[in-house]
């Protein structure tokens, strides 16, 4: 995950969004850029891509892929993806090469189900989980937003499944923030105002505590207590980080001697 991968996907389900509620199949289009664009950024756009695509059939919202416009969405992602393909066959998969070798040396942390989502609720932080947990029923009850509830859960699965690493998921989170927050909205709304108050001041006091491992400027982990070679799942995140600080370091020293 890295910083343009949530602002790329958001923009896919935004788009979607769009499609829902105004059922305008052109919009499919500027679905492919942003998809491109994302494919080009990180490769687990395609896992995302994935999800929005079973989802879709899913749902009656089926019916798209009866109409062209989704298809030249894909082949406009695939147009933007085409020269990653190409340097990736030419050096022999090295992106594959390398999730192998992940996998042989055993870096990752292995969840089972239960973790997975025990590890989802806690670095997302327990006090949104009504939030989010909210959007996702709300998306998966309504009809029209079936389909970004599912999507959820198809990526959610998949990334368990897959063994990815807990954070794969967090990127497609501020969809299900968003929604939560309309269904709060709506609930307060019927609320005397001081409830609405105490939510907001709630869910920000509650998130004082985690601000020293979320916010990667502040000194190391080690400011937290925490030992950041421990392979801890929960700080797996912040080990790796400095991790790649050591190796990038030695790479330097590799190239200067040479």
């Amino acid at each position: 995950m890295n910083a343009f991968e949530p602002l790329f996907w958001m923009g896919c389900i935004w788009v979607v969004a769009r499609i829902l509620r105004t059922g305008g199949s052109r919009l499919w289009l500027w679905f492919g850029i942003l998809a491109g664009l994302g494919l080009e950024n990180k490769h687990s756009t395609l896992s995302f891509g994935f999800a929005v695509t079973v989802a879709v059939l899913l749902t009656h919202h089926r019916r798209e892929f009866a109409r062209k416009w989704i298809w030249i969405a894909g082949a406009i992602a695939f147009t933007f993806f085409l020269p990653n393909i190409i340097w990736q066959i030419r050096h022999h998969f090295p992106t594959i090469e390398d999730l192998a070798n992940v996998r042989r040396e055993g870096k990752n942390v292995i969840l089972g189900p239960l973790a997975f989502v025990k590890e989802q609720i806690t670095d997302i932080h327990p006090i949104l989980l009504p939030v989010w947990l909210s959007g996702l029923v709300w998306f998966l009850r309504d009809r029209r937003w079936r389909v970004l509830g599912l999507t959820f859960a198809v990526f959610f699965v998949l990334m368990e499944v897959g063994h990815a690493k807990n954070y794969y998921v967090f990127p497609i989170y501020p969809m299900l923030l968003a929604g939560g927050a309309v269904v709060i909205e709506r609930w307060l709304a019927s609320h005397a105002v001081w409830t609405r108050v105490a939510a907001v001041a709630v869910i920000a006091l509650a998130a004082l505590p985690a601000l020293p491992l979320v916010t990667w400027m502040l000194p190391r982990a080690s400011s937290c207590g925490l030992n950041p070679e421990n392979t801890v799942p929960a700080i797996q995140a912040s080990g790796n980080c400095l991790r790649k600080e050591t190796m990038f370091s030695r790479l330097v020293e590799m190239f200067r001697s040479g």
